[in-house]
Order: C-alpha cells, then structure tokens, then sequence
C-alpha cells in the first residue's frame, strides 16, 4: 500500500510528509509523536511513509535502552552502506515503556541525526509527560463509516471476500481498521481457505510432535486454526488425561493472548503458537494412527448465524421504523412484540428472511389459514 493509498486522516498525513521531507532536504526536525486508537494506522501510515521516502527502518526495542551501542546510531551523521537515510521507530511507547525509559530516549533529543518516531495511544498518558513539548505532535483520528465502507469493499473486491456483512463489521469495529479487516477476512474463511488445506496442516497437531505443530503454515488464520483445533480435541485424543491437558494448553494460550492485547505487548504474538499449537501436540501420550474425521467448528457457525440475525433485526428496525416514523430501535422492539404475519411483512417491505427471523412459523400460520378455509366450505 502506498503512501496516498492509506486510509484517512489526510492532513495528519500531510504534516507527516512535510516532516519527512524536511529531513530528506538537510532540514533537521524534532522528533515526531504520533497518536491514536488502537486499529487506526499509525503502524501503516509509518511503514508507507517509509517506503515513499526509500529510507531505512530501524526498530528500537525497550531492551536497547540498557545498550548504548544501540541507540548511538541515532546521534551520528551519515547515511546506510547503500546511502539511504535511516529512520528510527519506536512503537507503543505508553503501552510498553516507562517513564525512566523514556527520560533514556529524552537524552538523544538535542543530538540526533535522523529522523525518529513515537508511537503511543494517548498524548497525555503520563509517560509522555517528560517528551511531549519536545516532539511534533500528530493525533490520528478514528476512521469514519463511509470511508471505512469504501476500504472494505475495494478490499473484499481485490480479494474475492464476502461483502453481505461488511455494514455490521463496521458498526461493530468502532473505527479500528485493523480489526474490521481481520472480521472481514474471517467473514471469508470459507472462501479464502479450502477445508483440505485445513485439515492437512491438523495432522501436524494431532497426528505428529511439537517441531511438526510449529510448521503449521502461518498463512492459515491463527484464531481460526485454533478454533479447528479446540473442535477436534476430543474426536481425536482419547484419554480423558490427554484431553484435559490439550484444553489447559488452549485456556493459557488464551489468557496470554488476552494480557498481550489488553497491554499492547504485540511483539509477544510469538509465543502464541508454541502454546497453543505445540501445547496441544504434546498432550498425547502416544501418536494416533487412526482416521479421524475433523469437523468445522460449531463455534464459527453459531457466530456466523448471529451476526447474520443482527444484521437482519437492523434491516428489519428499519424498515418498520420508516412506516411507524419511529427509530430503528422501537422498529425492532415492535416486531418483536407484535410479531410478523403475512399482511405485516407485506406491508413493511420485509423479505422472507426477515419475516421468518421475527415470526419462524409464519408459512405454518399461512397454511393453518387455508386449512380452516377448506374446513369452513
């Protein structure tokens, strides 16, 4: 993706630009503080930005603080072997540092040579308290619906996704970019991932070791493998021991992944797939030579069937709302406590789908009528 190519916040943009340019002139700038939600783009707009600019990503990590070989690189003129100009990045810096390290970064202000970033959630969370009037602020603002609306759609488009329930992945995604793309690509599972595929990388995990459960290819959805796995535990193990220790192997995988979302510690994700998938290998006493035929997983379609039905209530709130000149809410409200007949969804424009989410004896109810008419002649 390029530089004009990621979504909003144009003139945050625009400023970014500037800045880099002034650098790629000679110009020496501050250092530059950019925040904003988690999901909006801060990672993307730097990547973008770096890539546009033919510079040199260097990453600099709360470990590097305690060596200043690492970080000396930041204070001395020059350029990279191939004489393109380093930038350098360091990312969460309210999530993953404190403010004693920060005061270590605060020293390289006055003498750096190229350009450096921040990144964090929160211009005044405390930790910034020391760097904030020393920096370019830039504050990146939530995606709106319509723009977001656009992105997923060229990208459903671009990649064959299933586009049915992209309005609800927006409401539902409270401007996170990042998260509406990872609930638009596990809308599209079963387009993007054939189920033979799926099923030959869970021979890794069930039938062989920890070392063949890490090859498990990484282009499968991780959340969505996991789901396969947790399924299939007890079509495949059979002993109660080996089973209770494959789900105990799931259970602090998940609160694990949990801490690194809740704490922001992304560079953690790592150790996600040893746990969970090596966990499950190695809970077998013995390796299985039987079949076993592994199924899709319930939770994946029980989700699936009520995104769908929340999708349906909106449509159907308002349409009813546009008849009763109420909101979207009492739309709902009322078909729920009325109920749908036949005259009902006429007149309100529902489709069948609709009609038979509120009312799923409606085509019953149809022939009962009928049933009496026959009985009255």
């Amino acid at each position: 993706m390029n530089y004009e190519q990621v979504l909003g916040n144009e003139e945050a943009k625009d400023e970014i630009l500037k800045w880099a340019l002034d650098w790629d002139r000679g110009k020496k700038n501050k250092p530059l503080l950019i925040v904003g939600p988690v999901g909006v783009g801060k990672t993307a707009i730097i990547n973008a930005l770096i890539e546009k600019m033919g510079w040199n990503k260097v990453e600099i990590y709360r470990e590097d603080l305690s060596d200043e070989k690492k970080l000396k690189p930041l204070t001395q003129p020059g350029k990279t072997l191939l004489g393109t100009q380093s930038i350098f990045v360091i990312e969460d810096v309210d999530a993953m540092y404190s403010k004693r390290d920060v005061t270590k970064i605060k020293k390289y202000f006055e003498s750096i040579e190229h350009p450096l970033i921040l990144t964090g959630i929160s211009l005044w969370d405390q930790v910034f308290a020391e760097v904030r009037n020393y920096c370019l602020k830039i504050e990146l603002k939530k995606i709106n619906s319509r723009s977001l609306k656009s992105f997923l759609e060229k990208q459903a488009d671009e990649k064959n996704f299933n586009k049915e329930n992209i309005p609800f992945i927006i409401e539902s995604s409270n401007g996170d970019v990042r998260s509406a793309l990872i609930d638009l690509e596990n809308e599209s599972f079963g387009q993007r991932e054939r189920e033979s595929d799926v099923f030959k990388e869970l021979l890794k995990v069930f039938k062989h070791g920890f070392d063949d459960a890490m090859t498990v290819n990484d282009s499968i959805d991780y959340d969505l493998f996991v789901a396969w796995v947790e399924e299939n535990i007890p079509a495949e193990y059979e002993s109660p021991e080996e089973v209770a220790k494959a789900f105990d192997w799931l259970s602090k995988s998940s609160v694990f992944k949990g801490r690194i979302f809740n704490r922001q510690y992304y560079t953690l994700m790592r150790y996600l797939k040893p746990l969970a998938l090596g966990g499950v290998a190695i809970s077998k006493k013995q390796k299985y030579a039987k079949f076993t035929r592994y199924q899709f997983p319930s939770i994946i379609k029980k989700l699936g069937e009520s995104k769908k039905n929340r999708a349906l209530l909106k449509s159907i709130g308002k349409k009813v709302s546009a008849k009763t000149h109420s909101s979207t809410r009492i739309g709902i409200a009322t078909s729920r406590l009325t109920g749908i007949t036949q005259e009902a969804a006429a007149y309100y424009g529902l489709d069948e789908d609709e009609a038979k989410l509120i009312t799923p004896s409606l085509e019953v109810l149809k022939n009962k009528k009928t049933n009496k008419r026959k009985t009255k002649s």
